[in-house]
């Protein structure tokens, strides 16, 4: 699992005193430096997702936020994926489906993998290397990182890397119980969506 780490400096932006409250609340912050150069640094950690919302929107436009990944630093794109990624663990949590969301439910059926993410990030016809059992779980590595999808508290990786297999064919489908426990929830989902109240 990488690990993420938001960094801001000083700034004249009214929301500086806010911003630095919020940022001592995160577990692993650290404060370097003195006066103009004084440096924040915070652990962009799963658990803190909500926190590091709240910190993101007010410094994501200021000229000294930066975004680290495992010691690199990295672009403003990057910040933006994080920002992409805690949108979606958001609307996770308010969906109430839990991993069914992550499987792109509510919506036009299933993805490959249970993270929304990683399924866009995949190609749409599957090149060679996705075939090779020694690749594909490099390559869905790859792809969890470059969305970011390991900062998520409901990242999966195996779970991940199990439906990839069957994806792209590199194992056999669903066994009997695994299909049996899918298309149970499902039903679970249809009959409470069927028992919700009709308005007219």
């Amino acid at each position: 699992m990488s690990r993420y780490v938001l960094q801001f400096g000083v700034s004249p932006s009214t929301h500086y005193r806010t911003a630095v409250e919020l940022a001592r609340l995160v577990p692993g912050y650290e404060c370097t430096g003195t006066g103009r150069e004084l440096t924040h640094r915070v652990p962009a950690d799963a658990g803190q997702l909500p926190l590091l919302e709240r910190l993101i929107a007010l410094i994501a436009g200021w000229r000294s936020t930066t975004l680290e990944i495992d010691g690199m630093m990295v672009g403003r794109a990057e910040l933006h994926r994080l920002m992409r990624l805690i949108a979606c663990h958001r609307e996770r949590e308010l969906s109430g489906l839990e991993e069914l969301y992550c499987w792109g439910l509510p919506g036009e059926g299933t993805l490959a993998v249970p993270c929304r993410l990683v399924a866009l990030s995949f190609p749409l016809s599957a090149p060679a290397a996705y075939t090779d059992p020694a690749l594909l779980g490099p390559l869905v590595t790859a792809h969890a990182r470059a969305v970011m999808a390991d900062a998520c508290p409901a990242f999966d990786a195996e779970a991940i890397e199990a439906a990839a297999r069957r994806h792209f064919g590199v194992e056999a489908p669903l066994n009997p119980m695994e299909r049996r426990t899918l298309e149970r929830l499902l039903d679970g989902l249809t009959l409470d969506l069927d028992d919700e109240p009709h308005r007219e």
